[in-house]
């Protein structure tokens, strides 16, 4: 949505790129903090801290528990629902405990921005949010649990987009011939030290590109969240009785060696047209990444994130003790949504003039 197209902007210029120009030992941190202090911000309108936000703090315990509970056949009850009948105190129920602390950090991310929102707005100091749309576009009572769950869904793709620019920056590393055939578009396109912005986007098919092959090849999903289906259907012969539980295989959708030839490479060039334009005919894995459904909000703020690090920043190998580059492998965390494990990198800034520009925009807008 353009309505909150300046917001990211505002994070990713106030925020995520200074805190890259610090050179950070951690950029995985970096990129949780920035991803889950916009969301909240876009969320509700909350205005976030630079660093240690206890907001982003609540948000990054709730979806903790969410991967951990929400992981397919990780406990017993999932094959045995009667289970779930078996009081707390029961011996081996530990599951059962530590479900109850799973939900009292859903119940504090899901209410209590929310409820900071309501009390902003009520004053009259309310930034825009979903939250703020959503409450001032119906009647009576604002506070009903479906407006709650409506702002709370977007905090759940923080995690997404996090795990995607983890991934973005492993791919760098691993990559690096990449990472050059992006510089040169944006310094064609841009010239020297300019960051590019959202009216950039259609100019930059490569980078572009980089983006969605950062979706494909390491889906930050690749097992959907089960749905239940509302009415019985029937796919390609096969009957699907209402009420069944449906769970989408994204990885096989994005590594099938009919439609991505050597799935396990990191190739742009496969969403691309031979004279270099985007090739529309090509699977978006924005399609199925996010749930089955594009996602705008999602999309435009890892595309023009990606634009910024890669017109800005120079993504290195750190060097052993020999002196030479260590190439990571791209090992990801357990769980039901895909994470990249711990990994080194050095992060340069591609200019001093650009980092002059990155520091005008410190800590605006937040």
């Amino acid at each position: 949505m353009k309505l909150f197209e300046p917001r990211q902007l505002a994070f990713i210029r106030g925020l995520f790129l200074p805190q890259l120009l610090e050179g950070p030992s951690d950029v995985i941190s970096v990129i949780r903090q920035f991803t889950g202090g916009l969301s909240l911000s876009v969320a509700y309108g909350i205005e976030m801290q630079p660093k240690d936000d206890p907001y982003v703090r609540m948000s990054e315990r709730a979806m903790s528990g969410l991967v951990l509970a929400g992981t397919p056949g990780r406990w017993l009850v999932d094959v045995l629902p009667l289970l779930k009948y078996v009081p707390t105190w029961f011996p081996g129920a530990e599951w059962k405990r530590q479900a109850a602390v799973w939900r009292s950090w859903q119940d504090d991310m899901r209410t209590k921005p929310f409820n900071v929102a309501l009390a902003n707005m009520e004053k009259g100091t309310a930034r825009s949010s979903f939250a703020i749309e959503a409450l001032q576009s119906i009647e009576g009572t604002a506070s009903s649990h479906d407006d709650i769950e409506l702002v709370a869904h977007l905090l759940a793709g923080a995690e997404t987009i996090a795990s995607t620019m983890g991934t973005f920056f492993l791919a760098m590393l691993c990559y690096p011939e990449v990472q050059e055939k992006a510089f040169a578009e944006l310094e064609r396109v841009l010239g020297p030290n300019r960051l590019p912005t959202f009216e950039d986007k259609g100019k930059l098919p490569y980078v572009t590109a980089i983006m969605k092959e950062s979706l494909r090849w390491q889906n930050p999903n690749p097992i959907a969240i089960p749905h239940t289906s509302t009415e019985e259907d029937v796919y390609k012969g096969l009957r699907i009785p209402k009420g069944s539980t449906v769970i989408g295989n994204v990885w096989a959708l994005m590594h099938n060696e009919e439609e991505f030839p050597e799935p396990m490479e990191f190739k742009p060039e496969r969403f691309l047209n031979p004279d270099g334009s985007l090739n529309g005919q090509i699977r978006d894995p924005a399609t199925a990444v996010f749930g089955f459904g594009k996602r705008r909000v999602l999309l435009a703020c890892i595309t023009v994130r990606t634009y910024k690090v890669v017109a800005a920043f120079s993504i290195e190998r750190k060097l052993d003790d020999d002196g030479k580059p260590i190439k990571p492998k791209p090992d990801y965390l357990p769980g039901i949504g895909r994470f990249p494990a711990p990994f080194q990198a050095t992060v340069k800034v591609r200019s001093q003039e650009l980092a002059d520009i990155i520091r005008s925009f410190e800590g605006q807008g937040l």
